[in-house]
């Protein structure tokens, strides 16, 4: 794959729109991720960028080659069904660095939202007039950046920029110089996005950095043979990090499932072998088709790192209680409480382990059709399994070190990319084996959907332990804990449905006592049809009917906290309490943009507070006001030289000294008293800032300004309706 980039520089207001909305506060809301940071998703990007391709009048059959064509396979649109490049989120510049700034300064992500967003009214106007019940308020990214480079001393005005995304891109090596110009063009012809941008938002300056992005590597923890044993089979255990939404459909309803199935690890995997030289490709179907290879499907880990698989469904939990409960060891609850079945949950050894889900809202443009697609957040770690034999397990795991990784739908805009982060491969041990003792109980757990084989009816709960177990075992059936549900897919080389097939839901769990001693290859088995595709996994479980507990986690470290679902948000450091001897640290640009936000609320709230405290009685003339405003401007715009910046509050006491020179007794005298007001609502919370202070002051007195100009405008509409009154008495 060919890295590049996409920079999106806002030339104005974007509302790169989330379909959410907040109440009356916020009728449409941009899209935000967890920490609050704004983004543009990339299948609005994909989108708009093809609509600058018909502007352009690119071939048809270029666009087709190019971009794709929605469920067709590879042999539709010349070769290309998927097109020849994927997208990923456009996410602000230096994201990875402001996320660790934001954990690390504890920032909330209302108050990160606060920094990069604000909030736009409209109505709609008939006649001259505000259409009633028609006042909206949309949330938009600000055009300028809140970053800033200073260009001058600690008191200068900041510069600010605007504010740039970077949108990755990857392309397929297949892909031409002259596709490549295509879609470099298309970046250039693409001039807005979002919501509502032919009414003034979404203005926008798109190009594309050609510059092949460096590579970068994740895998830390990686254990591998120095060679692969034809003759043996090989377990390949791998963990993923989900770098961004991953939507698996369920059904075709526009859901999606809580795990990663076999068959999409599958196809990815088949999509690497397909883009391989002819000459170096193994055989596919020997690959895919025979069993020699079985892709398992990913599952979510818990706080630990550990694998979790769906809760057995012998385990049940009481109402309002967290216990969970072994039905095969229950005796009778002394508070007489029946137990609920242990429904949609995830367990791994040390507990138990839930998978965040995520609704999104897309708008398909042509058909004009505004629907939600349900999808795994991003930010979650994935573990799965891959048995494979000796021929071809060093396909898989180069496969897997290799290129990007990309699971699920619509992955090549917006959802499926993740990264490796774990890597191991062992060779199954060939004496392997697993002793049951005779009379205990013992269960068969499916780790994954099995779909028994069958000719015309379904077979006996007993007959598909049998076909798990093995017909010769000297074992005892005796129950099961079984539900069911329809297997089905979509196969996008064929552009159909797959035939639905009923399945044995992963969870059931057959319960047996052996006869006698015996010993079995392994502790995992495979079962069933379709094992390729991460069906059939199955797990068995000596005493069974031993009261359920969890591990405890070993490690050297302390015991690891769960895994929080958001940031936490603490008070922000104190920089001021750091210990003496620290050496001066060169604040983040994100630590420098939050301490501004903090001091404008701060100085806001203040200069509110003071000028609530100042009667009308009390304030001076529009004109003597905006007099004050001017010298406080001047204050704060006004250069010094190195010795009067030796002076403690230089800039206040320069402030002063032109309120001093005021002539007019009386108008000095209100003035004093303006400022003793406002000094006494201060007090010292800018005592290491006179810009602060002067802005703060600046502030207070635009809010009086504004109450004496309202005065003047009431007094001077009674004067009038006096006189109309006495010119029209007799």
């Amino acid at each position: 794959m060919k890295e590049m980039k996409m920079l999106i520089t806002l030339r104005s207001d974007l509302c790169a729109s989330s379909g959410k909305g907040w109440s009356a506060a916020i009728d449409n809301d941009v899209c935000f991720d967890e920490y609050g940071l704004p983004y543009i998703p990339a299948r609005r990007i994909k989108g708009c960028l093809k609509a600058a391709a018909s502007l352009l009048e690119m071939p048809a059959n270029e666009m087709n080659r190019l971009f794709g064509i929605g469920g067709a396979g590879t042999d539709e649109a010349g070769g290309a069904g998927a097109g020849k490049f994927r997208l990923s989120d456009a996410k602000i510049e230096h994201d990875a660095e402001v996320r660790g700034d934001i954990l690390r300064l504890g920032i909330s992500p209302e108050a990160v939202t606060d920094l990069f967003c604000d909030v736009r009214s409209s109505t709609q106007i008939e006649n001259d007039t505000a259409k009633d019940n028609t006042l909206r308020f949309v949330r938009v990214v600000c055009r300028l950046s809140p970053f800033s480079d200073a260009n001058g001393d600690d008191d200068s005005e900041p510069a600010h920029e605007p504010l740039t995304f970077v949108c990755p891109v990857s392309f397929d090596p297949s892909v031409s110089e002259a596709e490549m110009d295509w879609f470099e063009n298309c970046c250039k012809a693409l001039r807005s996005i979002g919501y509502k941008r032919n009414r003034g938002f979404g203005a926008i300056r798109c190009t594309l950095d050609r510059t092949p992005a460096a590579a970068d590597s994740t895998i830390e923890d990686i254990e591998l043979p120095d060679s692969y044993d034809p003759s043996r089979t090989y377990v390949i255990t791998y963990k993923v990090r989900l770098d961004a939404d991953v939507a698996v459909s369920r059904g075709g309803t526009g859901d999606s499932e809580d795990y990663i199935p076999g068959s999409a690890v599958l196809g990815m995997f088949a999509g690497k072998c397909m883009s391989l030289p002819a000459e170096e490709q193994p055989d596919f179907n020997d690959v895919f088709y025979s069993g020699k290879v079985k892709f398992g499907s990913l599952t979510v880990t818990d706080a630990y790192g550990e694998p979790a698989y769906p809760a057995p469904f012998y385990l049940a939990k009481y109402k309002d209680s967290d216990d969970i409960v072994n039905l095969l060891a229950r005796t009778k609850d002394p508070q007489g409480r029946i137990p609920k079945p242990f429904k949609n949950g995830y367990l791994s050894r040390y507990g138990k382990a839930k998978v965040r889900m995520k609704v999104t809202y897309h708008h398909a443009h042509d058909e004009r059709i505004l629907y939600t697609q349900r999808c795994i957040e991003a930010g979650q770690v994935f573990a799965g399994r891959i048995d494979a034999s000796g021929e071809y397990a060093a396909y898989v795991v180069e496969w897997l070190r290799s290129g990007a990784i990309s699971l699920g739908r619509s992955r090549t805009a917006q959802y499926g990319a993740c990264s490796l982060i774990s890597l191991h491969c062992h060779a199954a041990e060939a004496n392997e084996h697993f002793a049951l003792r005779r009379g205990e109980t013992c269960a068969v757990v499916l780790r994954s959907d099995l779909i028994p084989a069958f000719a015309g009816n379904l077979p006996s709960a007993d007959g598909i332990f049998r076909a798990i177990i093995g017909d010769d075992a000297p074992v005892t059936f005796e129950k099961a804990f079984l539900l069911t549900r329809t297997s089905e897919g979509y196969n996008a080389k064929w552009n159909l449905k797959r035939p639905h097939c009923p399945a044995i839901k992963a969870g059931s769990t057959f319960v047996f006592k052996p006869n006698a001693d015996f010993t079995l290859p392994a502790s995992i088995v495979f079962a069933g049809e379709k094992q390729n595709e991460g069906c059939g996994m199955c797990e068995i479980l000596s005493d069974a009917d031993r009261e359920f507990a969890f591990e405890k986690f070993l490690s050297d470290t302390p015991e690891a906290p769960d895994a929080p679902d958001t940031p936490e948000a603490p008070e922000a450091p104190d920089a001021s309490a750091e210990p003496e001897g620290t050496p001066s640290r060169v604040p983040t640009v994100m630590e420098a943009a939050y301490q501004r936000s903090v001091t404008q609320k701060q100085i806001l709230s203040l200069a509110v507070a003071a000028a609530a405290g100042v009667y009308d009685s009390q304030l001076p003339n529009n004109s003597q006001i905006g007099r004050l405003s001017l010298m406080a401007s001047n204050a704060l715009a006004k250069r010094f030289t190195e010795e009067e910046q030796k002076a403690e509050h230089f800039r206040w006491n320069d402030f002063m000294n032109r309120v001093a020179s005021i002539k007019s007794s009386g108008a000095k005298e209100k003035a004093e008293f303006l400022i003793r007001r406002l000094e006494e609502t201060v007090g010292t919370a800018f005592d290491a800032s006179d810009t602060g202070k002067l802005r703060c002051a600046i502030l207070f007195l635009h809010l009086l300004r504004y109450r004496a100009k309202t005065k003047a405008a009431e007094q001077n509409r009674s004067h009038q309706q006096t006189e109309k009154k006495e010119g029209e008495a007799p």
